[in-house]
């Protein structure tokens, strides 16, 4: 992940969130890297379950990243939906972007 996964911990450790305030993007992180790894090892209609997963993160973290003005974040966020090609629903493209 390098640099986003630089920034979006950064983001994770700002003050602007209290621990308790966004759980869910305190684990980002490691749901991005565990879907991917799922991914990547996975085969069939568990990859597609994958792929959707790490769809999935990437819409939260883009909600998240315009939400808290984080431009660098929304657009690895945006770049990162193309994966939802891969998961297997014709509807998880459209709604990944």
């Amino acid at each position: 992940m390098g640099l986003a996964d630089a920034s979006l911990r950064r983001l994770v450790a700002a003050d602007t969130f209290g621990p308790l305030r966004y759980p869910t993007v305190q684990v980002l992180p490691d749901l991005f890297r565990e879907a991917r790894a799922l991914a990547e090892v996975a085969t069939g209609h568990e990859q597609e379950e994958a792929y959707a997963i790490y769809a999935v993160c990437c819409k939260f973290a883009h909600t998240a990243a315009h939400a808290l003005g984080h431009p660098e974040l929304v657009a690895m966020a945006c770049e990162r939906a193309g994966s939802a090609r891969l998961s297997g629903d014709p509807v998880m493209p459209a709604w990944a972007t």
